[in-house]
C-alpha cells in the first residue's frame, strides 16, 4: 500500500502435497484425480517417479475443482524439462500466468519439487 506506505508479508506455509496435473501426468487433466507427490524429510521437498507421457505439465498444490486454486508452475511458456533444477513460479488463487513444463520424451521421470526455493528437477530415469 504506497498510499499509507505499509506493506503486508504472507509467511510462507508449505502445502503436505503437491499434485501434478496436464495431459503428460498419469491421470491428465483430471484435477479430481490428479497425482499426488510423496513428501520426503524435509517438509518443503516432495517427489515422485513414475511414467510421463509426451506433453504439458503444472504442479497444483490444492487441487481445487473451479482451477482457481495455488499453482507451481513454469517460469516460461513451454519449458522443456532439462534435467536440473529449474526455477517455478508460486501463483496464488489462478493469479499468475499459466505456464507449463512441455515434456517431449515419454518415459520414467524422478521429479523433485522444492516449495521454499521454487524449483523442480525432471530427471529421466
Amino acid at each position: 500500500d504506497t498510499r499509507d506506505m505499509k506493506i503486508d508479508i504472507v509467511p510462507y506455509q508449505s502445502y503436505p502435497v503437491i499434485y501434478l496435473v496436464g495431459d503428460a501426468t498419469p491421470n491428465g487433466w483430471n484435477i479430481g484425480d490428479a497425482t499426488p507427490m510423496v513428501a520426503s524429510t524435509d517438509v518443503n521437498v516432495l517427489t515422485w517417479t513414475g511414467q510421463l507421457n509426451a506433453g504439458e505439465i503444472k504442479f497444483s498444490c490444492d487441487k481445487q475443482s473451479d482451477w482457481n486454486g495455488d499453482w507451481f508452475t513454469a517460469s516460461v511458456a513451454d519449458m522443456f524439462p532439462s534435467g536440473e533444477a529449474q526455477q517455478m513460479i508460486y501463483t496464488q488463487k489462478g493469479s499468475g500466468l499459466d505456464y507449463k513444463w512441455k515434456v517431449t520424451q515419454a518415459g520414467t521421470y524422478k521429479i523433485v519439487l522444492d516449495q521454499l526455493k521454487e524449483t523442480v528437477t525432471f530427471s529421466k530415469q
